[in-house]
Order: C-alpha cells, then sequence, then structure tokens
C-alpha cells in the first residue's frame, strides 16, 4: 500500500502528455491484447466511492494505457465482480482471477456437454414420409411444414417418435 504524501494528482491537461509517454514505454501495444493501440485509454482503477482517498490498495490510480475494447471489457469484468463477489481487496479480485487462469490451464473431460452437441440437418424425405403419415391420421389437420432452420424441432421430436419414423438417415 501507498502512503498517500507519495502520490501526484494528475491534471486534466496532462492526460493526453501522460498517456501519449505510457503509450511509447508500452511500445504502442495492448498490454493485455497486444494490438497497436488507435484509441488509447488511459486506465485507472476506480474508487469505490468519490469521499474516499486515493491511493490504498490502489484506488484512483493510473495502471497503464489499453485500446479501448481491452478497457471497457477490463471495467466490465471489475463492475461484475464487485457485484457477484463482492471483494473486500483488489488481491481478493487477483486471487480470483488467478484461480480463473488456473481453471482453464486444468484439462478438460472427455465429455461433451448436452448444449454443444452437433445439429444434424432434417432430410426432407424423411421429413415428407412424417408428413404423409401425420396427414393419413388427421386429414382435416394443419399439415406439417419443413422447419425453415431445416434442423428439427421439439414439436416434430414426438411426431417422429409416436410414428417410428427414424428423423435421420441413421
Amino acid at each position: 500500500m501507498r502512503e498517500t504524501r507519495e502520490l501526484r494528482q494528475l491534471k486534466t491537461t496532462e492526460v493526453k502528455q501522460l498517456r501519449h509517454q505510457l503509450l511509447t514505454e508500452q511500445g504502442g501495444r495492448c498490454p493485455l491484447c497486444g494490438t497497436v493501440i488507435t484509441e488509447p485509454c488511459l486506465d485507472h482503477q476506480h474508487k469505490r466511492r468519490k469521499a474516499d482517498p486515493a491511493g490504498p490498495d490502489g484506488a484512483g490510480l493510473v495502471r497503464g494505457v489499453l485500446c479501448r475494447d481491452c478497457n471497457a471489457l477490463e471495467g466490465r469484468i471489475w463492475n461484475a465482480m464487485t457485484r457477484h463477489l463482492q471483494p473486500e481487496t483488489v488481491q481478493d479480485r487477483i486471487r480470483w482471477l488467478q484461480n480463473l487462469i488456473s481453471y482453464y490451464n486444468k484439462p478438460a473431460s472427455n465429455i461433451i456437454h448436452p448444449g454443444e452437441a452437433p445439429r444434424r440437418r432434417l432430410p426432407r424425405r424423411n421429413f415428407n414420409t412424417l408428413k404423409k403419415a401425420y396427414a393419413a391420421d388427421h386429414p382435416k389437420a394443419k399439415p406439417l411444414t419443413y422447419p425453415r432452420s431445416g434442423y428439427i424441432t421439439k414439436t416434430l421430436v414426438p411426431l417422429y417418435e409416436h410414428y417410428g419414423i427414424n428423423p435421420y438417415n441413421d
């Protein structure tokens, strides 16, 4: 933690010069994504409350220059952490981020999540077979229409099961 007396208040008129100086020191690149910065943002840690003093735990202090996208993303992550984790200190946030990196680096299992199952197009031939069977049982009902997406829908699944028709060419 820094002593408040060591800190220097940046004037609004000095922002452009400091941003240029830090960007030069960073080699013109964003330290997060590594791209050449075309829209530099002077990044700083926001204080929890305006009345809080600058300095403790990094509050109010300039960290560097980020590209516009990384600056916005970093702010969204910081705010989400505040809402969901309610960390007491910056170190709590850093610890959580380090845990996240360790979690991402851990090998994944060999099990595919059901939401990631590959979607298969519904063959028209199989759909037409279902359509004829349905029309024979329900002559006055509105005829079935092939899904615009080309994929099987929740309403078609039970119909295929009821008529014992395989929706795919398995």
